[in-house]
């Protein structure tokens, strides 16, 4: 793997690459990998040596074969086939010599081809006296008509690389010197571009050959359209906005004044389905995506961040785990009146020495029969006054590091269960924070979240998506800070003219909202691949670490575009400035975003 760029290479050169059974197991499994990558946005099939991409079938795996294992073989072949036409990712042939017989059909199998000058193709089975068993008789008819698939699968004949490109079987032909700098050039300007638009558009092209001109024009309307907001996610978020503008909006400067829990928003959010909005509707949840969660989150957000981080902790950090690692029982018990608002989770896992080092776990559980016995303190926990459930984290075997975590679901009314006092905060005041104290708590055994050992994984999977829900109140902050400082310049004047007439202002402005739709962008990427259930580490970082960071730069220049007014309770920025900063530290400092980012970027 070299950047976004996966390269995947038939190793067989002194046998010019021919396929056995088990290098077909190989290119398929190299391929699905390739495919699960979130990392990945382009993948090369090339051969080994320069005299092969893939010279066919082995042909001593192939004599002696009966009819059950040449149909195995071929089933083998045709998996290869299956494989490439259901990536999601594009895949590039880049063929350096021989394309013949399976070599061939692997190539036709490919999005497109490109070719050395030395290149050879064809299908030469039936002077074998067989036929092409890996999909060839099709594909090749597809990519170039079925006269000439005729020809020259009936004579067997073998064609250059100048003929193949005449007859459009290559896309390319170039120096043999230069075809893997020109295939690269080509996956480079590929992984560039949006991958989601990709791979729809590659889904849409490859359905063109086998749909009817009508059937394939609504395909791709279809699939135009999902780039865009669903009518239910337009819904969510509509009704997300009209909450946020005439309830929770009013309300904001005094529930950070008074650092005030801002109860009777919360019962709103839970008749509105906000709290659990991407949980199924069997579980109490409103049955929406991680996308409507974005959407809705950054409206609540950018009216007041601490309403909008009381719904992101119940979302993400809470119902998201017990929709995932939960069994049948706890859901029932937990994530429904959870999702549905009738009581109020939060999430512990920080402790005064475990912080950005989530694995330094202090909190012990032991072992005691039929329970586990819990001892510990966990430090800044949103939501904790207040909350009804936590999701703890514990360490069971401290030598074991953190294999030896286990997260359990505790009722905060359990005996030897404390709250601290709120934090005193510089932001978000009115979403209560505390230290929770852990004194011989004892929970029964089928309160273990997932399995005993297995809680780090529940931690960081549960962040993967925690890390979407911040971005998008980040959101909310940098837009409420735009905003604000759009309509104060439109209004306030210097010079016989609204500030938002001069250059040094626009300019400000300018990049905010520049900056704002490139942070939206990503989080709805983040957002969109957790939907899909593919991994989204990177990109949930990418969203978080790029997101906060422009909520606190367009909260700094909104204070500096309102000048004195900017630094006074009177006005709403001053507000912003001090909400924006949280957003690069919890759930992850920036820091720590950049490690996994690059820790994604150089894994093998």
């Amino acid at each position: 793997m070299d950047g976004f760029i996966a390269t995947v290479t038939v190793a067989r050169e002194k046998a010019l690459n021919a396929l056995n059974r088990q290098t077909l197991n190989e290119i398929g499994w190299a391929l699905r990998e390739a495919d699960g990558d979130a990392r990945i946005r382009c993948v090369i099939l090339t051969g080994a040596g320069e005299k092969a991409f893939v010279a066919g079938a082995d042909i001593s795996e192939m004599q002696d074969q009966g009819a059950t294992e040449a149909r195995g073989f071929a089933a083998a072949g045709r998996t290869v086939g299956d494989v490439l036409e259901a990536m999601t990712k594009p895949v590039i042939a880049a063929v350096n010599g021989f394309a013949l017989g399976g070599g061939c059909e692997i190539a036709l199998a490919c999005d497109f081809i490109y070719a050395s000058d030395k290149a050879r193709f064809g299908q030469p089975e039936v002077n074998l006296g067989v036929i092409p068993g890996f999909g060839g008789t099709q594909r090749l008819a597809h990519r170039v008509g079925q006269a000439r698939a005729m020809e020259l699968v009936l004579t067997g004949d073998m064609i250059g690389a100048d003929e193949a490109l005449r007859i459009g079987l290559v896309n390319k032909v170039v120096p043999g010197a230069e075809l893997m700098a020109e295939v690269r050039k080509c996956a480079d300007k590929i992984a560039s571009k949006g991958p989601l638009a990709i791979a729809y558009a590659r889904r849409a092209v490859r359905k063109s050959a086998e749909l009817p001109l009508p059937a394939g024009l609504d395909l791709e309307a279809e699939l135009f359209a999902l780039l865009f907001a669903t009518d239910e996610q337009r819904l969510v978020q509509k009704t997300a906005a009209d909450f946020a503008k005439n309830e929770v909006l009013p309300k904001a400067a005094e529930i950070d004044r008074n650092h005030r829990h801002p109860k009777e928003l919360v019962a709103r959010m839970a008749e509105l389905g906000l709290l659990g909005v991407a949980v199924p509707e069997k579980w109490g949840g409103a049955g929406f995506d991680t996308v409507s969660y974005v959407l809705a989150m950054e409206e609540i957000s950018r009216a007041c961040a601490s309403t909008g981080v009381i719904m992101s902790v119940n979302n993400s950090l809470v119902c998201d785990p017990l929709a995932k690692f939960g069994t049948e029982e706890q859901k029932q018990e937990f994530l429904t009146p959870l999702a549905s608002g009738k009581l109020l989770g939060c999430f512990a896992l920080s402790e005064p020495e475990a912080g950005s080092d989530a694995a330094a776990q202090k909190t012990i559980a032991k072992p005691d029969g039929d329970d586990w016995v819990i001892t510990g303190i966990k430090n800044w926990i949103t939501n904790g006054p207040v909350a009804d459930v936590c999701i703890l984290h514990t360490m069971n075997d401290p030598a074991k590091g953190h294999k030896g975590i286990t997260a359990f679901i505790l009722p905060m009314k359990e005996k030897g269960v404390r709250t601290g006092p709120p934090d005193k905060k510089l932001g978000i005041r009115g979403s209560q924070s505390c230290q929770i104290f852990l004194d011989e708590v004892r929970l029964p055994k089928r309160l273990v979240l997932g399995e005993v050992g297995g809680g780090f994984k529940v931690a960081m999977s549960t962040l993967d998506g925690g890390r979407i829900g911040i971005a998008a109140q980040a959101l909310g902050i940098a837009r409420a800070s735009l905003e604000d400082a759009l309509g104060y310049a439109s209004e306030r004047k210097t010079f016989g003219k609204p500030i938002a007439q001069h250059q040094a202002i626009q300019w400000k402005l300018a990049d905010m909202a520049t900056e704002l739709d490139a942070a939206r962008l990503l989080t709805w990427q983040a957002a969109v691949m957790k939907d899909r259930g593919v991994r989204h580490s990177m990109q949930s970082s990418m969203a978080k670490v790029f997101a906060s960071e422009v909520a606190n730069r367009a909260a700094k220049e909104a204070v500096q575009i309102f000048g004195g007014n900017g630094y006074v309770e009177d006005f709403p920025v001053e507000r912003h400035f001090r909400d924006a900063k949280i957003t690069e530290i919890y759930e992850g400092t920036s820091e720590i975003q950049r490690l996994v980012i690059a820790g994604n970027l150089l894994k093998e």
